[in-house]
């Protein structure tokens, strides 16, 4: 079962990816900085994962053909997740950006400040160069 993101939603106190079937799927507490994954039944899918700040070490936008971005989370020893795939660009690395400031400013440790995109070739009007394969979004540190 593929894991299309509906929508990228924003609250008082939180933030949530929506699948389009698993509504809530990934929650972004912005008391905490902890992320849940509730995606549901089916493969590759958490159900009840939390994922303190700590253990976050932050997302993957990759673009994969005919304009569709995947999110992929970044967390514990070099381990990822994909969190679902979008062809809304600008809200994906928007709820990004929001999502990663929250999960930063609740870290007790340093990590990584950046969202990484891979194959980022429409990223220009960003931007960024069209032939860099491999490009990172500073983000501002808290």
């Amino acid at each position: 079962m593929s894991k299309t993101i509906q929508g990228f939603r924003e609250k008082d106190y939180g933030m949530f990816i929506d699948l389009t079937d698993a509504m809530s799927s990934v929650s972004v507490d912005r008391k905490t900085g902890n992320l849940v994954l509730q995606e549901g039944a089916g493969q590759d899918r958490f159900n009840g994962a939390l994922i303190t700040p700590d253990f976050c070490h932050g997302f993957t936008l990759s673009a994969i053909p005919e304009g569709i971005w995947v999110v992929t989370l970044r967390y514990g020893d070099h381990k990822s997740h994909v969190l679902g795939s979008t062809d809304d660009e600008a809200g994906a690395l928007q709820w990004l950006k929001k999502a990663w400031d929250v999960i930063r400013s609740k870290q007790s440790t340093g990590q990584s400040t950046e969202i990484i995109f891979h194959h980022a070739k429409s990223l220009s009007s960003a931007g960024f160069p069209t032939e860099t394969p491999h490009a990172g979004l500073p983000l501002a540190a808290h």
